[in-house]
């Protein structure tokens, strides 16, 4: 016998504006260090919520968003409510967001110590990119989006934000703010724009819904930087009220996936799609005709090779990295080591056979809590060496003798320095600059003399000298917004990397006599450089990558004037050029740190706990008035509730409060029900209940090179009481109560996962969860247990694995007892082996096996409805062994195939719509069915 299954699972998930949002929801671990002491200033539009250390930046972040306010909201006509800023200290990685429930913004307290986001002060860039981000959000959360709100609240705000604009019109229109309203910003910086660059001149076919939906089968730009052309294009072509006009039609249209391609049409009389091949090609003409070297087909699989490094024996050593593979360093063509780094955001070097890098490891409680320490590979050894523990360093440079490091190090109160240390991570020395500037990067002149780019208190960035003995710094430069990077020394010269007339090159100057000489002329863009004896090595921008190129020091010969002037660098290209503006300049920078805010006061972690920021009307067990808030800071929540049960219309209440600022979070949650039921025909029960539980939980989460362990303990203990009713059966409570006591203990350990891999290469995870359920007017013993593995390992090929899973439960087999979770279907997949539905059972095993392998990346669809853009198989064998009520076991086995089609439907949503073939094998007969499945995951 065949049967079709459809099962419609459009859980459609949460759509974020922040590059960092990885919250561990489920663990609630979404706070700061508890030790932190946090205060707050305000003024009529914003409160500003901080530590109290950084009190002075506090009052800097205040009046640059009190000047920036009318400026980033004047082309929207429209003026945001008070918005809340808490700014996160003790943050490895820089960020910032803006986000609903509650309506807030976060920064991380940094500095921009790498080029990614331009050469503004960092939170000058914040200042305008987030705050356009309240403009925008509030803007749309207008019209007939505004029901939404009245509804639901603000957890429903970002979904609708997100179905009626695509994701790439709230950061391409963020970062053309921060580009038109100031001096610098990413859209002036031709390396933010390399790889779409090489992309388009190359004449590499991709597709706008190969953007938004992503491409398998190559590295495409994110939406910051394609829809920054496409925001900026749109104000060139349409004027300042183009955005304005498109967000105003969606707002109206909530629930329309469509609505800003709608909008786009009406208010320009062009279809969407048109407009964005005139942008490529209006892209493609302003770039220009590539060089020959360039046009010259090498490859056309995409991989990364960067950070050539070289030892006194001439051996070339690199960073590599594909879309198969993690970064990894190479000696030649032979891999010696994968590398948890971030080589865009920390440097490496490289001496005496020995590597240094940095590392970002996260902490063992708080997600607003970060580390970035320094590790050692030995080389000949194939060994590690983590020489920092729970620091914050970047871009360590080995001494000229290999015996000492440079590294930039940011200390407990988030001031960064430059710090000299041992091999063993002893520090030696730590060089300070003045109350306003920060260092960025350092590099060896001597063993005595260190080469710097400093920050000054605009973020303008100048190459200078210091003395390690006197501690003198002699700048070498004016300050520049331009994006100078990657400082290092030889032969009496300073080289890096620069912005010049719409491309980035390696560039040499010579302090003495102060010229400035370009070495490379790269058609899109020169990086990493790296001196050995009279050769220069660096990485350049290639057609599918970055690849390593050499040239000779004597070739460095055209000098270059006013590279470190004001603007002098910018060309007319499309790679900085193309927003069609003069950059903007703020005369007497220092009043934002000048100017003092009204007295800061202590912030109460209480405020807004009592004030829902979302509610509903509608909930599992009927109508009900629901509310849910969270404080600023994530240590109190709060979700309350009262309504009528729709099957026995009879009233229920309750809550859960939980309290996360230290290390155990706790929970503690009530529910009370008045109940009425039907015992037999025409005689009904009355009595109430009452739930209360207890829970402590104890995260752990820790990081060893490539894999992630998360780890939770969990203790609680509850109680059901429950009056008097008519029942006699001991399946139901009768004036009766009964105490529970529960342990979880949850364990995970995964290696993180390549771009193309389904699922991890290497995991495993445990769940074991028991409950003690002992009746007050009962000797019974009662329980309820559950344990789950998993294990991961790599198949055959490429991005193939194997998955194996094993799952018991056990409860005792009397039926008749009060049953703490009955009769049940998963929401995803199946209790028992696929294919058989769940029926009580004292225990069952069950064992399944999986190997999971890509089937083709077809890159197509139909219209604009739904595009494909992987397909991959499960083949897979489930066993299950289910004891009935005679103590007896029977097996339940089957065998099949799932074939899952990833996609992004609507242009808007990441479905996976699934076939499952299975064939079931039970007590000899055989039998087969097919189930067509939906599922907002896009592996599962």
């Amino acid at each position: 016998m065949k049967k079709i299954l459809a099962v419609i699972c459009l859980n459609y998930l949460l759509f974020s504006l922040s590059a960092y949002s990885q919250e561990a929801k489920v663990l609630q671990i979404s706070q700061s260090d508890s030790h932190i002491s946090w205060m707050e200033i305000n003024s009529e539009n914003f409160k500003i919520v901080f530590p109290e250390y950084l009190q002075e930046r506090a009052n800097y972040t205040l009046n640059l968003l009190e000047y920036y306010r009318p400026i980033v909201a004047k082309s929207y006509d429209y003026s945001p409510k008070k918005l809340t800023l808490v700014i996160r200290p003790e943050m490895s990685l820089p960020n910032g967001f803006v986000s609903y429930a509650p309506r807030r913004s976060e920064w991380f307290n940094s500095s921009a110590i790498t080029p990614l986001v331009g050469s503004l002060e960092w939170f000058q860039s914040l200042a305008v990119h987030e705050y356009r981000h309240v403009v925008q959000l509030d803007y749309i959360s207008q019209g007939k989006t505004r029901w939404g709100y009245y509804l639901f609240g603000e957890n429903i705000l970002m979904i609708l934000n997100s179905i009626v604009m695509p994701n790439w019109y709230y950061e391409g229109d963020a970062v053309w703010a921060e580009t038109v309203y100031s001096d610098a910003g990413r859209g002036r910086s031709p390396r933010w724009s390399g790889r779409l660059k090489a992309l388009i001149t190359s004449m590499q076919d991709f597709s706008y819904d190969d953007l938004i939906a992503g491409d398998y089968t190559n590295r495409l730009p994110n939406h910051y930087i394609f829809g920054y052309f496409l925001a900026t294009r749109m104000y060139n072509v349409y004027g300042k009220d183009i955005m304005k006009e498109i967000a105003a039609y969606a707002s109206e249209r909530p629930l329309n996936p469509y609505a800003f391609y709608n909008g786009f049409q009406y208010v320009t009389g062009k279809d969407f799609d048109v407009f964005f091949t005139e942008t490529i090609q209006d892209l493609k003409k302003r770039w220009g005709r590539p060089t020959k070297e360039f046009h010259i087909r090498h490859t056309q699989v995409y991989y990364d090779k960067t950070y050539p490094l070289v030892d006194e024996m001439e051996n070339k050593y690199y960073l590599h990295k594909s879309l198969d593979s993690q970064w990894a360093l190479y000696k030649d063509e032979q891999k010696l080591t994968e590398l948890n780094i971030l080589p865009e955001l920390s440097q490496v070097d490289f001496k005496n056979d020995i590597f240094v890098h940095a590392q970002n490891i996260l902490d063992n409680r708080y997600l607003y809590k970060g580390y970035s320490d320094l590790f050692l590979y030995h080389t000949k050894l194939g060994s590690y060496q983590r020489i920092s523990w729970k620091k914050r360093y970047f871009h360590p440079e080995f001494s000229p003798d290999g015996k000492r490091i440079v590294a930039i190090e940011m200390d407990n109160n988030d001031k960064y320095h430059a710090s000299v240390l041992d091999l063993k991570g002893k520090l030696i020395k730590q060089i300070k600059l003045g109350h306003d500037e920060v260092i960025a990067e350092a590099t060896w002149v001597d063993h005595n003399t260190l080469g710097i780019i400093k920050l000054d208190y605009q973020g303008k960035k100048i190459i200078s000298q210091i003395n390690l003995k006197t501690n003198k710094v002699t700048d070498l430069t004016p300050a520049t917004r331009n994006n100078l990077y990657n400082l290092r020394y030889a032969q009496k010269r300073f080289y890096f990397e620069a912005d010049y007339k719409g491309t980035t090159q390696i560039f040499s100057y010579h302090p003495k006599s102060m010229t400035t000489k370009q070495c490379t002329t790269e058609f899109i863009a020169a990086y990493t450089p790296y001196i050995f004896e009279d050769t220069l090595y660096y990485s350049n921008e290639s057609r599918n990558g970055k690849r390593l190129k050499l040239l000779e020091l004597d070739q460095c010969q055209r000098v270059v004037k006013n590279l470190f002037a004001m603007n002098t660098y910018l060309g007319k290209t499309a790679s900085d050029f193309y927003h069609q503006t003069n950059p903007v300049e703020i005369k007497n920078y220092k009043k934002f740190y000048t100017k003092k805010a009204d007295a800061p006061s202590a912030h109460n972690e209480l405020t807004g706990l009592f004030s829902p920021h979302s509610w509903s009307f509608i909930g599992a067990r009927g109508w009900q008035l629901q509310g849910t808030s969270n404080t600023m800071l994530g240590a109190w929540g709060l979700n309350a509730y009262i309504g009528s049960s729709a099957e026995e219309n009879r009233p229920f209440t309750g809550f859960n409060l939980s309290y996360a600022k230290y290390y155990p979070i706790l929970s503690f949650t009530a529910d009370y029900v008045k109940r009425n039921l039907e015992i037999i025909s025409g005689l009904n029960s009355e009595w109430t209940e009452l739930k209360t539980n207890l829970d402590m939980t104890l995260p752990y989460i820790f990081t060893h090179n490539l894999y992630t362990s998360i780890n939770s303990l969990t203790l609680g203990v509850g109680r059901i009481a429950v009056s008097e009713n008519d029942y006699t059966d001991p399946e139901h409570l009768n004036d009766d109560e009964i105490n529970t006591k529960k342990i979880n203990i949850s364990t995970s350990y995964e290696k993180n996962m390549t771009y193309r891999q389904i699922q991890p290469s290497y995991a495993a995870s445990m769940n074991l969860s028991y409950t003690d359920i002992a009746p007050k007017n009962s000797d019974v013993t009662n329980y309820y247990g559950q344990l789950g593995l998993n294990f991961n390992l790599p198949g055959f090929l490429h991005n193939h694995g194997w998955n194996l899973t094993l799952r018991r439960e056990w409860r005792p087999k009397n039926r008749n007892l009060y049953q703490l979770q009955g009769n049940y279907i998963p929401t995803f997949g199946y209790t028992f082996s696929r294919g058989y539905n769940y029926e009580f059972t004292a225990d069952f095993n069950k064992a399944s096996l999986e190997y999971i392998l890509p089937l083709a990346y077809p890159k197509g669809g139909y219209k604009d409805w739904i595009y494909f853009t992987r397909i991959y198989a499960k083949v897979w064998s489930d066993h299950t062994n289910k004891r009935n009520e005679f103590g007896d076991y029977h097996a339940l086995n089957s065998q099949g195939v799932d074939f899952i089609f990833n996609s992004n439907t609507f242009r808007k949503l990441p479905l996976a719509y699934g076939i499952r073939l299975i064939n079931k094998l039970k007590e000899g007969e055989q039998e087969s069915q097919a189930e067509v499945f939906i599922n907002a995951n896009t592996t599962f």
